[in-house]
Formats: C-alpha cells, structure tokens, sequence
C-alpha cells in the first residue's frame, strides 16, 4: 500500500500537446468496467479580487512604473475587487513587464474562482492535463472540459489491512486504486500565484572596492558591499571559500571576491536628500555599514548605517578601557583624506567648559569656540586651557571680507542683545569726536589758521552708520519687517540698525594698539581725520617728515607752540614769497653763541 504526492507548475499552452486525456465518463466504478470512470465531480465557487493594480517606484528613472487589470469573467453579483501593490521599489524594467505581471497576477486569480473537485478511478489522471467529462448532467460541450491542478493518488496493495490502517487507509480494498483532483475550466491558463519571498532582516556588511582605493564609488551615490556570509576567493576573515566538489571551483572567485566585483551597486541613505543639496558621506573600503532590505526583499539593499568595531574605532573613544580622561563628553565629525589630511569638527560638552572646533590639516586651520584647551587632532584626550572666546588661526593666508560693511567691536554686549550691526557706542565717540574738531577749525578760522576741511568726511561717516540718520534699513528685508523688538515687547519699535556704505568700523571701551617690527602704512584716497580730545603724540626715532602739496598750518588754541632743534639747525624758509611773523606783542630772538645776521 502507499500514498504518493507530487505538484507541478505548467505553463499556459493548453493544447493537446500539453497531455490531453481521452473522455472520461461519469459512472459508478465497477468490476466489470472495460475503462476507468469519474464517480463524483462537484464545483466550488470562491469570491476573489477580480482586478490587480501592480506598480514600483524607480529611483533612477524617477517614475512610479505601473499597470492594472480587470477581470472579464461572467460575475455580476461581485463588486471590485482589487489587489493593490505599489510597496516593491524598481520592480519593473518596463511598461510592458509591467502588464504582463499584472495579467499574470490576475490569471492566477481567475483560475481559482471556480474550482471542481472529483473522485475517480482513472489511473492515467495526471496535473496539467486537460480532460473531457462524459456522461454528467451538468456539464456539456466545452464546459465538459476540465485542467487538471493536483491529483491524490490511493493504491492499495495485497499487504493486507494492518498496512491499510497504519497509513490510515483502513476502509481501502486490498489491490485496489482510487484518487481524488481539483481540476479548473480548461479554457482558463493554469497560472501560480506569485509566491513572497522570505523576508530579509537587517544585516550588517563590509564595503569593497577598487584595490588599493580607499572610496569607490558611482554618480548615483552608491557603494559595492560584501556580506560575512559569502564565499568566495576573498571572504570576510574567518569566512568560508567557495564550496563544491574538489577542483570544481578552481580558479573562480566565488560570490565573495573582495574587490569592486562584488554584487551589484548599493544606495546609501542619507539623513538629507534633494536636487543638488543634502548631506553627502560615503562609507570608505573596509568599513562596516548596516544594510536594510526595502520591503523585506534581499534583492532590494540600502545601507542606511555605519558601525565602529573593534578595529575601526570612533575618533573620540572614551569611557570603558579608553585612554581619554573623560567619560565621553566629546562629539562630532572628522573625515580622512587618502594621504595624512583631515577635516574635523569637535563638540566639547563638559560641564563648565564648552566648546566647539572646526578644523582642517592644510595649513593648521583653526575656529575654536568657547572654553579653549589643548585637543590633538588625533586624540580625545582634552588637555590644558589655553583661553576662552573665540580663536581664528591658520598658518597660511586669513582673509575677512564684507561686501555691505564690517565692525570689529570689543564692546560687551549681555547674552549677545541689540542687533548685528548696532554701533551705538562708536556713533556716540565719533559725534564726540565731530563737536572737538568742529570746534577747534571754527577757533582756527577766526584766527586766520586754515580749518579742517576733513570734518567733513566725518560728518558722512557718522550719517552712514548712525541709525537716527541713514545708517538703518528701510523697507522690509526677505519678506520680514526690517525693525527691532521694543525693550520688553514683542512688539516693533525702531528700524534695525544697517550700514547705508560698505565702511568698516573698530571701536573699543578701552585702548586700541597697532604694532609691527616692520612698517605700518595708512593711505586715504579722500581725507585721514584724527581727533583726539586729550592728547595727540608723534615719536619718531629717526625722522619726522610731512610732505604737503598745497597748505600747512598748524594751530594751537593754548598752550603755544614750540618748536625746537636739540642738535643740529633749525631752517625755516619760504622759496617764492614773503615771510611773517607776527605777534600781538614782543618778538624775541637771541643767539646763544654766535651773531644774529
């Protein structure tokens, strides 16, 4: 006795080349039948979906491929019904794999709508084989036609009835054979529903590439990646070669050969992503990075992390059996060229003490911010202080331009208040600085001494940058009102504070210093002011020169002027006209070891 399953998937040729069976009659089985007969045939019936839309995203073509199908079976008592699957990415190569899948899909659907289940004792009954009916009541012409989906074969042999119990077959006539089928109208494809595949779980894999590259890579922002579990000629350390029989594999490279060969491109996902802007880091060969299945499918990667591990560690290691002396209060960013170079970037959290960095190798570039110490670049170690603020160093060439106007303030302003461009404080010392020397070239004038013709330089700078004048905005800037907060509002007051020239100002509650070993050189294409209101000194250890092309005068409102040669003479001439002095009283002139001509 045995009992025998098989199944098998047939194509969609229906002909009589594909296993036509002869006519099979509906008839009771007997002894003294000269052929094999069906004695039982019923039908199910079944609602399914009897429309499909299938559709998949492709990132390359940018274009949702898709296409959909409806059932034009006889079901007029069934609403749509339909299958909708959009989830698969790039699932298509084209619009008409598109609706070959989607009829495919919907085929296998419609053979299963009405399904009929038979009893009988043909012996040739095979699955994929067309049958027609005799003999049946119900069933005439071509709707005697019938495909054979799955058979159950029963044979029993002469064993006798132990066996037939033991397999549960008691109620089996020793010798005797019988089956039962699921059979399908012939006129419909015998179609497969398409079966899912397993689904693929996050893993992890190590990035390959080029030899002797540290990065390689494509347009699209993509990397090759190889997993542990491959085989090959260059697995993972530790892994496994490729299998099979002894010298059947020579010479190949397997699934796993370590270098840009391996699989296909892999994206890599980014924490931003858009036309021509985004965040933009690649994972380097030998790196390990986590790879993420979309939709489950293991033929759909996308890496969407990276790991540190035990040789790749993180450039601020700290905590547990790390060298640094802090438990992990540095965080950050830093890359590596191919050579010795880098980029980095280091946030220092510790209590009291922040910090920020901004670095590059080329030319010991440098912004520190905040609690400054000592960090070398290739350590998470945090040394000593060295400072608080702001620091721009750079052992090449340093360069600050501003196209609307630059101020370099030592003012202290609380948490940062007022706004960017607010010079309030200059703009007081310079209307100081207008009512002294207005004041004095009005003395001066009345004296017959020339005036300073530069006062009126200052009078433009002080309009320029002061906002009671033209130093502010307006109209609305970006789409957002150009004006400041009232002190304690939220609401408007006065416009905000803007340079009407691109001037540079530098002003300081305290002292200002200039100083080089070298030469210091000042150049004005108009006018070069100086106020002081107390004290103007000029100390020059060699030479004191002024070179004037057009008028001197030099005037002192008290105090006199005195003007003396310790060694050497004193000439004072005048080459193509008169010379005067004059005084509102006596003239003295003495000599003291020679005669006056």
């Amino acid at each position: 006795m045995f009992e025998h399953f098989f199944r098998l998937t047939v194509g969609l040729d229906q002909s009589a080349s594909a296993g036509a069976q002869p006519m099979l009659r509906f008839h009771r089985a007997n002894a003294t039948e000269a052929s094999d007969t069906v004695q039982a045939w019923h039908e199910v019936q079944s609602v399914l979906p009897n429309a499909v839309a299938l559709a998949g995203w492709d990132y390359k073509t940018l274009v949702a491929t898709g296409a959909e199908a409806s059932s034009r079976l006889p079901a007029p008592d069934v609403p749509r019904l339909e299958i909708h699957d959009a989830a698969r990415p790039y699932r298509f190569e084209s619009d008409e794999a598109a609706r070959l899948r989607t009829d495919l899909a919907l085929a296998a659907y419609e053979g299963t709508y009405r399904r009929f289940g038979g009893a009988s004792t043909v012996r040739q009954l095979a699955e994929g084989t067309v049958i027609s009916l005799s003999q049946h009541g119900s069933y005439l012409g071509d709707e005697a036609r019938f495909s054979i989906v799955s058979v159950d074969h029963h044979g029993a042999n002469n064993l006798g009835a132990q066996a037939a119990a033991l397999l549960g077959l008691a109620e089996a006539e020793a010798g005797s054979y019988r089956n039962t089928c699921f059979a399908q109208p012939a006129a419909l494809p015998q179609v497969p529903r398409l079966l899912p595949k397993p689904p693929a779980r996050p893993q992890v894999a190590l990035v390959v590439g080029l030899p002797d590259c540290v990065l390689t890579t494509e347009r699209d922002h993509r990397i090759k990646i190889q997993f542990p579990w491959q085989r090959g000629a260059a697995p993972a350390v530790g892994g496994l070669a490729e299998s099979g029989p002894a010298g059947r594999n020579a010479g190949k490279t397997g699934n796993a050969p370590g270098n840009d060969q391996s699989g296909t491109w892999v994206r890599v996902a980014e924490w931003q992503a858009g036309p021509n802007w985004g965040s933009h880091f690649l994972p380097r060969i030998g790196t390990e990075v986590l790879v993420d299945f979309l939709d489950g499918d293991i033929d759909r990667p996308v890496i969407v992390g990276q790991s540190y591990n035990g040789a790749d560690l993180p450039p601020f290691s700290a905590g547990h059996e790390a060298s640094a002396n802090h438990p992990g209060v540095l965080s950050g960013w830093m890359s590596h060229n191919h050579e010795a170079g880098f980029n980095q970037w280091v946030i220092d959290d510790a209590p009291g003490q922040l910090r920020s960095r901004l670095a590059s190798s080329e030319n010991a570039s440098q912004l520190s911010l905040g609690h400054l110490i000592h960090q070398a670049p290739d350590s998470a170690t945090r040394g000593a202080w060295r400072g608080s603020g702001f620091e721009l160093r750079t052992d090449g060439w340093l360069a600050v331009r501003a196209g609307e106007g630059l101020l370099i303030s030592a003012t202290a302003r609380a948490d940062g208040q007022s706004t960017q461009m607010d010079v309030a404080e200059a703009v007081s010392q310079l209307h100081a600085a207008e009512d002294t020397a207005k004041a004095l070239s009005d003395a001066a004038s009345q004296q017959q001494a020339l005036p300073l013709q530069a006062n009126s330089a200052l009078t433009e700078l002080i309009a320029t940058v002061d906002p009671k004048k033209d130093g502010k905005f307006e109209s609305a800037v970006g789409g957002q009102a150009a004006k400041k907060a009232n002190p304690g509002s939220r609401e408007l007051g006065e416009p905000t504070e803007h340079f009407a020239k691109p001037v540079l100002v530098t002003e300081a509650p305290s002292d200002i210093g200039l100083a080089s070993p070298a030469s210091t050189l000042l150049f004005a294409g108009r006018h070069l002011h100086a106020t002081s209101q107390q004290d103007l000194h000029l100390a020059s250890a060699h030479t004191l020169a002024a070179a004037v092309g057009k008028g001197a005068s030099w005037f002192s409102h008290a105090g006199g002027i005195k003007s003396i040669a310790q060694a050497g003479s004193q000439t004072i001439q005048a080459n193509t006209d008169a010379m005067e002095i004059l005084a509102d009283q006596s003239i003295t002139v003495t000599s003291s070891n020679d005669e006056i001509h």
